[in-house]
């Protein structure tokens, strides 16, 4: 579905009458013609052959029972050889053929004579502070629905609730069903007759993209929040701890992490969409990702590689920060206990 509703690729490299995808087609529908009707239409059947994807995907993919009639005996691991260790070097290297490049350009044509006048440029630091300003409201946001509605899921599966749960999840996840652009198409529609949409521009920006980084954020956390209410449930139920009280002394700590990482990916998403702010954008509304499109689109080739740069730094830099700040908290905690053990074994020799 990610590939099939693609479009800052096909917008980004022109996309004409022979490449126009159905989300660029209610872009030229609503943004150039202002026609409506048609971008309602064509929204309706984004959604529909989606959503169609999905229930087929569904019907073929059911789980089948682990359980078996008979027993066997545990395989062996297999032995590692020379053979083996090739092939896997060879497939190894092939993927990195294929990531490395694209990665080596955006660097190397990035640092190019345009590189001082791109960073001295007003419009390039309006549009990176709003960017950042989406970014952090669109994942913080994306983050507190996602962990609330995880909440409730994790309890009614305690409950032997599952289905009830598995519903829950499901609103997080449908959103993946609906493209970006429909949603933005949607909210356009709906806010059309009560004010002055384009005044509603930056809100709308922020729901829609921490709308569309909800799915991310349940996968991300889904698991570790289970687990954790799996070995402690009883342990809370006992103490009489919930809420926020029970979150910052006795979760926090165990799901740190992972709340660290889904949020550098609700981030990341955010600040790299295309696909909202082209529908909201404006002179005076502006992100680094639309920014870019618009030097590309005046043939600032130069510019626009050193945009891209920038963009590909904040990338790195968050995933980097957060597996820093990750690491940092491990060893923080790490020492704690070790001063903390022999605290007490210095007592215990008194």
């Amino acid at each position: 579905m990610l590939c099939f509703t693609s479009f800052a690729t096909v917008m980004a490299l022109g996309g004409g009458p022979q490449a126009t995808t159905i989300e660029l087609a209610i872009y030229q529908a609503i943004k150039f013609d202002f026609d409506l009707q048609t971008g309602a239409v064509l929204a309706l059947w984004q959604m529909g052959i989606c959503a169609s994807l999905l229930m087929l995907v569904g019907r073929f993919s059911k789980q089948v029972s682990g359980k078996s009639n008979f027993r066997t005996k545990p395989s062996l691991q297999p032995k590692d050889t020379v053979l083996k260790k090739s092939w896997d070097s060879i497939w190894i290297m092939a993927t990195l053929m294929l990531v490395i490049p694209p990665i080596l350009a955006i660097v190397l044509s990035g640092l190019n004579s345009k590189l001082t006048g791109v960073l001295s440029d007003p419009r390039f630091w309006s549009a990176v502070s709003t960017s950042i300003q989406v970014a952090i409201l669109a994942a913080c946001i994306s983050l507190l629905v996602g962990v609330i509605l995880l909440s409730t899921t994790r309890v009614l599966r305690l409950k032997s609730q599952p289905r009830r749960a598995d519903s829950i999840e499901l609103i997080g996840t449908i959103i993946l069903v609906t493209p970006a652009l429909v949603l933005s198409t949607a909210t356009f529609l709906m806010l059309r007759g009560m004010t002055n949409v384009f005044s509603l521009a930056f809100g709308i920006v922020v729901l829609v993209n921490a709308l569309m980084a909800l799915p991310y954020v349940i996968k991300t956390l889904n698991q570790p929040m289970q687990r954790i209410a799996t070995q402690y449930y009883p342990l809370w139920q006992s103490l009489g701890m919930q809420g926020l009280r029970r979150f910052w002394l006795m979760e926090w700590r165990a799901i740190r992490a992972p709340i660290m990482h889904a949020f550098a990916i609700s981030f990341i998403l955010s600040m790299g969409d295309l696909t909202v702010i082209a529908l909201f954008g404006s002179q005076d509304f502006n992100t680094l990702p639309l920014y870019l499109y618009q030097l590309m689109g005046s043939y600032q080739l130069e510019a626009a590689a050193v945009v891209s740069l920038v963009l590909f730094a904040f990338s790195i830099g968050i995933f980097s920060l957060t597996d820093s700040l990750n690491r940092a908290s491990y060893s923080h905690t790490v020492t704690s206990q070790t001063k903390r053990q022999e605290s007490s074994r210095h007592v215990e020799s008194k």
